[in-house]
């Protein structure tokens, strides 16, 4: 960051990123990425990246694919045995009549 300086150095301090939104053009597809900008520690040079990982955005993805293969997995079962369930109720709630 410049700090209000338009002729300063581009830093960053500690952990500090500096990221902008580009358009990257996939296969065809224009996808929207965070092209974020950091100090190395180790280096000491501006590193650029888009390579940039979303902790909650993964396991988001994580859990909904578990969801979905239980569901393929569990699914039938669960329907089946709620027809079940419904059909018994309907048996029970029947009442015979007599003739006479």
């Amino acid at each position: 960051m410049r700090d209000f300086d338009s002729d300063g150095l581009i830093v960053t301090v500690d952990d500090g990123r500096i990221c902008n939104e580009m358009i990257v053009d996939e296969g065809g597809f224009a996808k929207f990425r965070h092209m974020c900008c950091f100090n190395d520690s180790i280096t000491g040079l501006v590193d650029c990246t888009t390579d940039i990982g979303n902790v909650w955005l993964n396991l988001l993805y994580v859990t909904l694919t578990i969801v979905r293969f239980g569901l393929i997995c569990f699914g039938p079962s669960l329907f089946i045995s709620a027809i079940q369930v419904c059909s018994y109720e309907i048996i029970f709630g029947c009442v015979k009549m007599s003739k006479g």
